[in-house]
C-alpha cells in the first residue's frame, strides 16, 4: 500500500503522529509494586499526604535538551505504555541539586558538590543540613525519597533511625507519583529559557536557584493536593503509568 493510503486510514481512525511522552520503563515487577502502593494508600486523606516530605535530586545540563520521539496514537493514548518513550538514568549532568517540598513548605535548595557524591557526603550536605532544619516544621514527618543507592546506604539508614524519621515505602520507577517531579519540569523550562551559549556552570547554578525561589506556594500546594487523585488513577490503571 502507498504510504499516503496508510496515513489516510490512520487519520480516519484518529491515530496521528505525536511526540512520545517520556516515562521510565516499567517492568512487570515495577507494575506489581506500584499496584501494592496504590492499594495501601488509596484511603489516605489529604491531611496524611500533607505530613509527607517530598524529596528528590535532579540534574541540570548546560544547553537545552534535544531529541523527540514520534509515535502514532490516538488523542487519549498519550500515557499508554506502548505510546510513551522510555527514560533511562544517565550519568551526564552539569549540576545536581536536592530539594524538598510539603504542603505550605519548601526547603532550602542544595547544590551538590560534584566531588562529594558518596552516601556519607549526602548525609553531610542534605540530612544534617536542610532536611534536619525542614523536619522541625512538622509534628510527625514522613520522608519520601526514591531508591537511589545513597538513600539505601547504611549511613543514611542509621541517620534516619537516630532521628526517628519514618520513611514512605516507595515503588521504583515512579516519578509520576512524586509531586516534586513536576516542579523540576517547571524549573527546567525556566532555566533553559534563559540559556545562552556563553553560560558557565556558575550562571547555570544562579539560574537554578532563582527558579527554585520563584516556585509559588500555590503550585506546591496544588501538587500535594493531587496525591489522592494520583493514587486513584494508579489503582484504576493497575499500576501502569498515569498522566502526571
Amino acid at each position: 500500500a502507498h504510504p499516503n493510503t496508510i496515513r489516510k486510514v490512520l487519520k480516519k481512525n484518529e491515530i496521528n503522529s505525536r511526540v512520545a511522552r517520556m516515562k521510565p520503563y516499567l517492568m512487570p515487577r515495577h507494575i506489581v509494586n506500584r499496584k501494592v502502593f496504590a492499594k495501601e494508600h488509596l484511603n489516605w486523606t489529604l491531611d496524611q499526604w500533607k505530613e509527607v516530605i517530598w524529596t528528590d535530586e535532579s540534574s541540570f545540563e548546560l544547553g537545552k535538551p534535544s531529541g523527540k520521539q514520534l509515535v502514532w496514537r490516538k488523542l487519549d493514548e498519550a500515557f499508554n505504555q506502548d505510546c510513551t518513550g522510555s527514560t533511562f538514568k544517565s550519568g551526564r549532568s552539569s549540576v545536581m541539586v536536592w530539594g524538598a517540598i510539603a504542603y505550605g513548605k519548601k526547603s532550602e535548595l542544595v547544590v551538590m558538590d560534584k566531588n562529594r557524591r558518596t552516601a556519607t557526603d549526602f548525609v553531610d550536605q542534605v540530612y544534617d543540613g536542610p532536611l534536619l532544619q525542614f523536619m522541625t516544621e512538622f509534628i510527625d514527618p514522613i520522608l519520601m525519597e526514591d531508591g537511589a543507592p545513597i538513600h539505601r546506604a547504611k549511613v543514611s539508614n542509621d541517620w534516619r533511625d537516630e532521628h526517628e524519621l519514618q520513611k514512605l515505602v516507595w515503588p521504583a520507577q515512579s516519578p509520576d507519583l512524586n509531586p516534586i517531579e513536576n516542579l523540576w519540569s517547571t524549573m527546567k523550562r525556566a532555566v533553559y529559557k534563559k540559556y545562552q551559549s556563553s553560560d558557565t556552570v556558575d550562571v547555570l547554578i544562579k539560574n537554578i536557584r532563582e527558579a527554585w525561589e520563584n516556585l509559588s506556594m500555590k503550585e506546591v500546594n496544588t501538587l500535594v493536593e493531587s496525591m489522592p487523585n494520583r493514587v486513584k488513577k494508579l489503582s484504576k490503571n493497575k499500576g501502569k503509568g498515569i498522566d502526571y
